[in-house]
């Protein structure tokens, strides 16, 4: 809250409205940053199930897959969750 000293009705009415902002403003950025959190936590954990996936049918993964599973984004994720299914080599989930 903002704390004025001034006794003038003008300036505390214009303080307690900015304050109203700001505390909107407090809101909404906390809204956000919980948005932001859930879809990178989705994000994570559909990175480690695939990792979980990979290690299981093509064994333990080398640096290069876990950088390109590190780099990918949801689409590119979801691109390996289907080719997993029916690649044979580790290859063919990533395209190569």
């Amino acid at each position: 809250m903002i704390m004025l000293e001034s006794t003038d009705p003008e300036d505390r009415n214009e303080a307690a409205m900015l304050d109203q902002e700001f505390q909107k403003f407090k809101k909404e950025m906390r809204d956000e940053g919980r948005v932001e959190g859930r879809v990178e936590g989705r994000h994570e954990r559909g990175r480690e199930l695939l990792r979980r996936q990979l290690t299981k049918k093509f064994g333990p993964l080398d640096a290069a897959a876990l950088a390109r599973l590190d780099a990918a984004d949801d689409a590119t994720l979801d691109t390996y969750a289907d080719r997993i299914l029916v690649a044979s080599r580790l290859s063919e989930v990533f395209g190569d």
